[in-house]
Order: structure tokens, then C-alpha cells, then sequence
């Protein structure tokens, strides 16, 4: 079994030291070196290899049940989110939400869903997480509507292979994967809460994360103020490869501190709030969003050699929503365990760049929606 596994490695290993080196030679090409201090991380390639060789997919425990539940998945039209939300029906979802930026794709996916699942109501929402406005419709519709909120899983997620602003004034992917994300997570606690005191069960609040978040860098991360330092650009340079790994990369670890901020002032006996890291799964589409074609070239082989399958992916996001109770609050769950945070997280200097981005993000949140009485901060 040692010979066979070092075989499947090989061609992984190699794969992933082009990545790396492909990477180093744009960054030496855009003559950028970093004058913040740079991070002891495990690599990327060590971390992705313990999970793709070394642990074993499971599948939810035998009585597994959501019978009665409502669940709601952003991004839940295709890739993770939908083979999520089949697995979800599969183990009795009673109520299913489709929550998606286009209804046309929503609606098809959940043709295919009710012809599997006809017992199950499937409903698909609108919410379009590059605009601050149809998320915050979205969130009251939810506390408007619906009865009880079980589970919410953020799993809408964007990389971007160029610079590019919304209409509330934020670079994309930051809006997307972190700001919007944030505030959807703050609007919905309000049902969340509801539902536990109403129901035998806690709610559940997952927010999707990814192994590139633990790799990260955050070199802005003493820019003053913080959340506008992710809006600039100098046009002059250009955008590149290692430029948008960057920022796909800090986002998510922006939410991994986002989970331990709700974690602090949401007990776990109303609402258990976590991150989970489906590690690296096939055939999602994010390789091909890579600028260049070898990156792409690299990225789907890796993928085609390595990946997870989506049932195996969602399987991941069943167990941080089902699998593990209060003691992952405020965690990030990797690999069926509770796993440590970014090494940056646990130290004072990285503490002290959390409290700020959190009190940022709370004033920010504030202008769009009044969060603070939801937080009661």
C-alpha cells in the first residue's frame, strides 16, 4: 500500500511544484516582494496531499435524518452546493432552499431535484451576493417567510482571474466572498435563533472556507483603515495569476475570523456557527476561471488525479452541519475534525488585525443594514 500510495503521489507532487513554481515566476516577473512579515504556514502542496491521500471520505452516520428541516444553500445550482443539497434530501430534508444570483439555472436544478426528492418543497430564491441590496432583501424575505431555519450553508463563493468593482464601490471577490457573506450571515441569525427555541434542535450556521485560507499571507492586513485597502488597485500594474490567488486566498480566511467573531457573541446553545473546508474537489469550475492556460492545464489534473468527488465534497458539509456539535463553534471543520485556525490567528499581532477587521465590518454592515441591533453591539 506505501509503494501504491508514493505512485499515486508522484504525479500530484510534480503537478503541484509547477503550480508553485509557476506562481513564484509571475511574482518575480511583476518585481512585487512583500515588505510584511511573512507567515510560517504549511504549504499548500503538504496540506492538500494529507487530505487527499491520507484521509478517507465518510458519509453521514447511519440515522442521519433532516426530516422536518428547512435548509437553505446559497450557490446551491450546481457544483457543491447542489450535490449538497442532494445529499440533504437523500437523508429526509422536508424544505429546501435554492438560493442562487440566477433563477433561470435555479429552476433547473430544482426540476432535476423534484423528480429525485417529489415529497420534498423546493423553492428557489433569488440573492445575488455582489450586490449589498439583494442580499438584504434576501435575509428579510427569510425572516419574513419562513416558519423555521434549520440549516444555512454559505457556500457561494468567487475567483476572479481580473480586477473588478461592484456597484457598491468593493472589489468583487472581497464583496462576494467576505462582505456579502458577513452580512447574510449576521441578517439570518434572527430565524436561526427562532427556529432553536422553537424546535428540539440548534440551528446550524456553515460558511464555506477552502484550504487556500489557511495558506494565505494577508499582506494588507496592517493597512489603515483595513476593509478600504481591498478596494485599491493600481491600474498600471495589472492583475495577475498570483494577484487573484491572493485575494481568493485571504477571503477565506477573512471568514474563518468572520465564524470565531459571530462565535463570540452568539452562544452555541441558539445557533452553532462553524467553517468547513471541502478540501479540493473535481469538476467544480473554479480551475477554469484560471487566467492562463497552464494554470489551467495544472489545475484540472491536479484535480482529475487528486480531487474529491461532489458527493464526497458534500459530504464534508453535511458533517460540519450535522457531524459535529457545539465543539465546532467558531471552528474550522477540515477533513471530518475539528482543525486548527491559520497560525496567524493565534498570535497577538494576528489578534489585533482580527479586531480590527471585525469592528470595520461591523461599521460598514451598519451603513447597509443596521446590524448592531441584530449583533446587539
Amino acid at each position: 500500500m506505501g509503494i501504491l500510495t508514493t505512485i499515486l503521489e508522484f504525479p500530484v507532487v510534480a503537478l503541484l511544484a509547477v503550480w508553485n513554481s509557476f506562481l513564484a515566476i509571475l511574482t518575480r516577473l511583476n518585481n512585487r516582494p512583500s515588505t510584511v512579515a511573512h507567515f510560517e504556514t504549511d504549504s499548500l502542496t503538504s496540506l492538500l496531499l494529507t487530505s487527499q491521500f491520507f484521509v478517507k471520505p465518510s458519509p453521514p452516520p447511519e440515522g442521519t435524518s433532516f426530516v422536518g428541516k428547512t435548509a437553505l444553500i446559497t450557490g446551491s445550482n450546481t457544483g457543491l452546493g447542489l450535490a449538497t443539497a442532494r445529499v440533504l434530501l437523500q437523508h429526509g430534508l422536508s424544505r429546501l432552499i435554492i438560493a442562487v444570483r440566477n433563477v433561470e439555472k435555479g429552476e433547473r436544478a430544482k426540476l432535476n431535484l423534484r423528480v429525485e426528492f417529489p415529497g420534498a418543497k423546493i423553492d428557489v430564491w433569488e440573492v445575488d451576493m455582489a450586490r449589498f441590496s439583494s442580499v438584504v432583501a434576501f435575509a428579510k424575505r427569510a425572516n419574513a417567510e419562513l416558519e423555521r431555519l434549520d440549516v444555512a450553508i454559505l457556500n457561494a463563493g468567487l475567483i476572479k482571474p481580473d480586477w473588478g468593482m461592484t456597484e457598491d464601490g468593493h472589489e468583487e471577490v472581497f464583496q462576494v466572498n467576505y462582505l456579502s457573506t458577513a452580512l447574510l450571515a449576521v441578517m439570518l441569525l434572527p430565524v436561526l435563533r427562532s427556529t432553536t427555541r422553537n424546535v428540539e434542535s440548534v440551528a446550524r450556521l456553515t460558511v464555506v472556507s477552502s484550504t487556500m485560507g489557511l495558506v494565505s499571507q494577508f499582506k494588507n492586513r496592517h493597512a489603515d483603515p483595513l476593509l478600504k485597502s481591498f478596494d485599491e488597485f493600481d491600474g498600471t500594474r495589472g492583475w495577475s495569476l498570483q494577484d487573484g490567488s491572493d485575494r481568493y486566498s485571504v477571503t477565506k480566511l477573512l471568514g474563518m475570523m468572520l465564524v470565531r467573531r459571530l462565535a463570540g457573541l452568539v452562544s452555541s446553545e441558539k445557533v452553532i456557527i462553524n467553517a468547513v473546508d471541502p478540501a479540493l474537489v473535481k469538476n467544480t469550475g473554479l480551475q477554469d476561471l484560471m487566467p492562463y492556460f497552464p494554470a489551467r492545464l495544472v489545475g484540472n489534473a491536479i484535480g482529475r488525479l487528486a480531487g474529491r468527488t461532489m458527493t464526497q465534497g458534500a459530504w464534508a458539509y453535511v458533517d460540519a452541519v450535522d457531524g459535529k456539535k457545539e465543539e465546532s463553534h467558531g471552528r474550522l471543520v477540515r477533513n471530518w475534525e475539528i482543525d486548527t485556525a491559520h497560525p496567524m490567528m493565534n498570535t497577538e499581532d494576528g489578534k489585533k488585525v482580527e479586531e480590527e477587521l471585525w469592528a470595520e465590518t461591523v461599521e460598514e454592515l451598519e451603513k447597509v443594514a443596521g446590524v448592531k441591533a441584530i449583533l446587539g453591539v
